[in-house]
């Protein structure tokens, strides 16, 4: 634990931003936690759950995903074993719309942890996606697209 010096009156000694920021967030406080994760990694910038975490504010707070991934993104090279690390880029990934890559986020965090709860709540929210009709086509052919929908629609399924 760091030490108060007299001039850091009111300073947050730096193993206490982590509990802060978190409670802040889960409070629905992204802009104050933003706050506190970027006084926490002006202290430890090599810590990689102030950098994931300052990356998830950052892309609510600044509604940029984008300039918001490179932090999540060194987190998890500087910690690769942390299923939460694995969570915020998934959530980033979600925020910038790019679903695929959130996906493979949180598939890899649960190959680290497959009881984490959060991870299989996020999966969970995407939904799940069936297989294509036709599998030799993409996706997003035209074919495998009206097929799809008559498919569900027959299949009863609201």
């Amino acid at each position: 634990m760091q030490s108060h010096r007299p001039s850091d009156a009111g300073a947050v000694p730096v193993d206490q931003h982590l509990k802060i920021g978190l409670a802040l967030l889960n409070d629905g406080k992204a802009w104050e936690a933003l706050l506190v994760f970027k006084k926490a990694l002006e202290q430890d910038a090599a810590n990689p759950f102030y950098l994931s975490y300052y990356g998830l504010c950052m892309a609510k707070v600044e509604k940029n995903a984008t300039k918001a991934l490179p932090f999540c993104e060194r987190a998890i090279q500087k910690n690769f074993i942390r299923p939460e690390l694995f969570c915020n880029l998934g959530k980033v990934y979600l925020l910038k719309g790019d679903r695929r890559r959130a996906y493979q986020a949180f598939k890899k965090g649960l190959s680290i942890d497959r009881s984490h709860l959060e991870l299989r709540i996020e999966l969970s929210r995407m939904g799940a996606r069936r297989q294509p009709v036709f599998p030799f086509l993409s996706r997003n052919n035209v074919f495998n697209h009206l097929v799809g929908i008559l498919c569900y629609k027959l299949s009863g399924v609201s």
